[in-house]
């Protein structure tokens, strides 16, 4: 195992990264930054990067291209309602799916209802008389707490509670610099750090780091940076026009012999 001991840190610096600042913009959280002067380790050192802090702006849609879509039959063909991209609160994204579902070429009435239980934060879709629905798939049925069903009936209530706030926290990942870091399964992630989406939608969020973080590089070397953020599913952030800031800590701590023992999950 890798142990890091404050003896064995050696002085470091920071890296203050403006996405505005970006050499090459790939899109609004995929940005690679080029160091003009080279950061190397000596041969009997590795480098130690922290994501130290950053400000980040929560203007991430809850419904956007990867959250939009429910697939359901109708009775006698499969059809997909799509949800314009936007934040939606409850009783918004309730009225849109009624609305959607009410103007649909099968329902095409006023029967159709959708209702949200004060009492279980649970999804109802109810088609009305004569008309019948069954859920196939699609990309925001999880957060709307239903599940793939089986058969055509009237109503359909979720079997999950309804929870449409978004990802619960972002990735900050490298695209060009592997570390020794591994997931839940055992397999190789390059994830820097999580911040946390724990403020509303249109504010900022303010990180540092608090718990240490160290991830080894397997590069004695750094000329540029590509750093992608990501929702927990590893979907890429759209920060609608918003720029954020990163600062990363770079250290150097004395190369020793690693014992790497398995970890089982």
């Amino acid at each position: 195992m890798v142990k890091i001991d404050a003896d064995t840190i050696q002085p470091g610096l920071f890296l203050n990264l403006n996405s505005n600042d970006a050499d090459i913009s790939i899109s609004s959280s995929n940005k690679i930054f080029k160091v003009n002067n080279l950061i190397e380790a000596l041969d009997t050192n590795l480098i130690v990067l922290t994501l130290w802090d950053g400000i980040i702006p929560n203007s991430i849609f809850n419904v956007n291209e990867y959250y939009n879509t429910i697939l359901y039959n109708n009775g006698s063909s499969d059809k997909t309602i799509t949800i314009p991209d936007g934040y939606y609160d409850s009783d918004l994204i309730v009225s849109t799916i009624q609305t959607l579902l009410r103007n649909s070429d099968n329902y095409n009435t006023i029967n159709v209802l959708v209702t949200l239980s004060d009492l279980t934060n649970k999804l109802t879709i109810d088609t009305g008389s004569g008309k019948t629905i069954k859920i196939i798939g699609g990309t925001l049925i999880k957060r709307l707490g239903l599940i793939i069903t089986t058969s055509n009936t009237q109503s359909i209530t979720a079997t999950n509670i309804l929870n449409i706030a978004g990802s619960p926290y972002l990735n900050v990942k490298f695209n060009n610099i592997s570390t020794n870091n591994l997931d839940s399964q055992g397999h190789r992630n390059d994830i820097l750090g999580c911040i946390p989406l724990d403020n509303a939608f249109g504010s900022w969020i303010h990180y540092h780091d608090s718990g240490g973080r160290h991830n080894i590089l397997s590069t004695n070397f750094i000329s540029n940076l590509h750093i992608e953020i990501t929702d927990s599913n590893n979907n890429p952030i759209d920060f609608n026009g918003l720029d954020w800031k990163l600062t990363l800590s770079v250290h150097f701590i004395k190369k020793r012999t690693h014992d790497f023992k398995r970890i089982e999950f």
